[in-house]
């Protein structure tokens, strides 16, 4: 299982990783968890979404499914910046959670959704994302072309 803790093992992780072959089925299902939990540690480290994104694909099992309406719990100044994040959940009930809290902080928080193509989704939800009602899929903002905010909310302190 691949466990990483630290934001500079993820970075290190990364470099590693980013040119390697692609992993078989069990050392990518087991990356998934950690992904999970830490991504945006990994996202702010390597402070580079294209190589993250590429090597997301190789590394997170691939979604097999139908295009889906998803929502995400976005930063203000990350959508203004065109910086929104990778990871959607079908829950907009978990999506405004991040609206209103983590993502609201500094600037104030944005619910989104998105109809996205199975293209643009990279992989399912993990089990620990299930566990946690999140149901989070990792997607390539790059892909996504009809954003629309559904709600905005003030800053957190």
């Amino acid at each position: 299982m691949v466990l990483i803790e630290g934001d500079a093992a993820w970075l290190d992780f990364a470099q590693r990783h980013l040119k390697l072959s692609p992993p078989d089925e069990q050392a990518k299902s087991e990356f998934h968890l950690p992904w999970t939990v830490g991504g945006h540690r990994m996202r702010e480290q390597l402070n580079d979404d294209d190589a993250l994104l590429n090597m997301l694909r190789r590394w997170l099992p691939c979604y097999v499914g139908p295009a889906l309406t998803l929502f995400r719990g976005e930063n203000i100044d990350r959508l203004q910046c065109n910086h929104v994040g990778m990871c959607w959940t079908t829950t907009s009930g978990a999506a405004e959670m991040f609206a209103r809290g983590l993502n609201a902080v500094y600037s104030g928080g944005v619910l989104l959704q998105c109809d996205v193509s199975s293209t643009a989704i990279i992989a399912g939800p993990s089990s620990h994302s299930l566990y946690l009602n999140e149901a989070e899929y990792t997607i390539d903002p790059r892909l996504l072309n009809n954003i629309k905010i559904v709600e905005k909310y003030p800053t957190v302190a």
